[in-house]
């Protein structure tokens, strides 16, 4: 990745981390179309779906934590330097969360290292 791609990922990094999902979904989108990596896409699809949870869905939601688990499971361990390993765990406690009824908070999914 090139220096405007690391500095555009960083701040993808910041607004995930803070909860703006929204301000993720563009950027995360370019970074896509530039390689078509799968990790990408999954961070779309995570982002997108955690977004929607906030405004009360929960069908769109199921399927994309679902969809953007697969693709995580294609993703490098250290794809763009972050640690998929735990965004994998962390976004399975939000699918059974979301699953079991989602008592208590949300969990969190992190991004930064």
């Amino acid at each position: 990745m090139g220096g405007a791609q690391v500095r555009e990922l960083d701040a993808v990094v910041v607004n995930f981390d803070a909860g703006r999902y929204r301000a993720c979904v563009g950027p995360l989108e370019r970074l896509y179309f530039e390689g078509r990596d799968p990790g990408f896409k999954a961070l779309i699809q995570l982002s997108v779906a955690l977004l929607q949870l906030e405004h009360g869905l929960t069908s769109g939601p199921a399927y994309l934590l679902s969809s953007s688990q697969r693709l995580l499971e294609e993703t490098r361990p250290d794809f763009a330097g972050l640690d998929i390993a735990r965004v994998k765990r962390d976004a399975a406690k939000v699918e059974r969360w979301l699953h079991g009824g989602r008592r208590g908070a949300r969990p969190q999914v992190i991004l930064a290292q």
